[in-house]
C-alpha cells in the first residue's frame, strides 16, 4: 500500500497498512494503535501542520531510528 506520508504524523514511526485514515483525499498511515485516534482528535489546522512535516512528496528525509512508542503504553 502506498501512503501519502513517509512516517506517522503522530509518533514519527513507519506507517503500517493496518492503521490508516483518509485525509484530504489521501491515505495516511500510522505506526501505533493509538495514533489514528489522536489524529482524529486534532483540528484541521493541527492535521495540516503535522501532515506537512511527513508528506512523502515534500522531499523531507526524516530518520525514525530510535522511535519510542512508550507514550502509547498507557492507552
Amino acid at each position: 500500500m502506498s501512503f501519502a506520508n513517509s512516517e506517522c504524523p503522530i509518533m514519527g514511526g513507519e506507517p503500517t497498512e493496518e492503521l490508516t485514515a483518509e485525509y484530504d483525499g489521501k491515505t495516511i498511515g500510522f505506526c501505533c494503535e493509538g495514533c489514528p485516534e489522536k489524529w482524529a482528535a486534532l483540528s484541521d489546522e493541527e492535521k495540516a501542520e503535522k501532515f506537512a512535516k511527513v508528506d512523502a512528496h515534500a522531499g523531507h528525509d526524516h530518520d525514525a531510528e530510535g522511535h519510542d512508542h512508550s507514550e502509547h503504553a498507557s492507552e
